[in-house]
């Protein structure tokens, strides 16, 4: 099992937070909630202490880089034009008077327990990645496609990296506390990396540990430029293939070799994941 340390209380599934971090790294192995619930249902106990529920000291921050449209998943349009409302329908949840799109009937079994937010956006003609990721106040075209741009603001991630070792005063943990996956932001198409999820004015140092996707997606996707195409793995993987830690091979002279052993050592986990999950 991938260690991740914090507080180990368990929830009123029997998990515990770490646990369901655990579950956002082995999804990379094609492994899910439901595998691990079924694997842990004899050893889940169940807690009483739901009161204490919101005070984890992680969080996974899911960002789907131009995923689909907020009308056709969270916010549909059901009484809009067809030109607004565009070709998905809407579904009732399972909360009075809100509707998703008809891609997401799991969600919308549970929707009592989610909070949805539909009134965030910004004013740039872009995905907005650098503004989302950072907070950065004003972006252009120049510093979207530029990581190392000195205008650039640093990943929320990286910001808790810093104050957290400010406040240990240990700058190399058991286990990292910045981790991106499954690969570098806009890697796997034909132009650089993309910027928003990176150190910035506090350095390299404080950039994600970054997995990496060494194999060939499943199903083949248009590129950007006309007449290309590419082997997605975001739309499908095999369930053997796997990741590594990006760059292993070599050390940025930001990153001590401690830290760079710990990045090793997290690799070593999870090659272990999966033997775990068999037992």
């Amino acid at each position: 099992m991938i260690r991740l340390l914090g507080n180990p209380k368990t929830l009123c599934t029997g998990l515990s937070r770490r646990d369901l971090l655990h579950v956002g790294g082995l999804g990379a192995f094609g492994v899910g909630l439901g595998d691990v619930l079924e694997h842990g249902r004899s050893q889940a106990a169940e807690s009483s202490d739901v009161a204490r529920f919101g005070q984890a000291k992680s969080c996974i921050l899911i960002y789907k880089y131009g995923s689909p449209p907020q009308h056709e998943t969270y916010d549909p349009k059901p009484d809009a034009p067809s030109g607004i409302q565009g070709e998905m329908r809407a579904i009732p949840t399972n909360v009075p008077g809100i509707a998703v799109g008809e891609g997401l009937p799991k969600i919308a079994s549970i929707a009592d327990r989610l909070t949805f937010v539909r009134s965030l956006t910004h004013p740039f003609p872009l995905h907005g990645t650098v503004y989302a990721t950072t907070g950065i106040p004003k972006v252009d075209t120049k510093i979207e496609a530029k990581p190392r741009d000195k205008r650039q603001w640093p990943f929320i991630g990286s910001i808790v990296d810093y104050l957290d070792e400010r406040r240990t005063g240990n700058s190399a943990p058991a286990m990292p506390r910045n981790i991106a996956m499954p690969f570098m932001m806009g890697s796997k198409n034909e132009y650089p990396p993309l910027a928003g999820p990176y150190g910035a004015f506090l350095g390299t140092r404080y950039d994600p540990v970054y997995t990496d996707f060494m194999e060939k997606g499943t199903r083949v996707a248009p590129a950007v430029r006309p007449g290309k195409s590419f082997h997605d793995p975001q739309l499908s993987i095999r369930p053997t293939d796997r990741l590594q830690l990006a760059g292993t091979g070599t050390r940025h002279s930001d990153v001590s070799p401690h830290r760079f052993d710990l990045r090793r050592s997290l690799l070593s986990q999870f090659d272990q994941a999966r033997r775990w999950l068999d037992e």
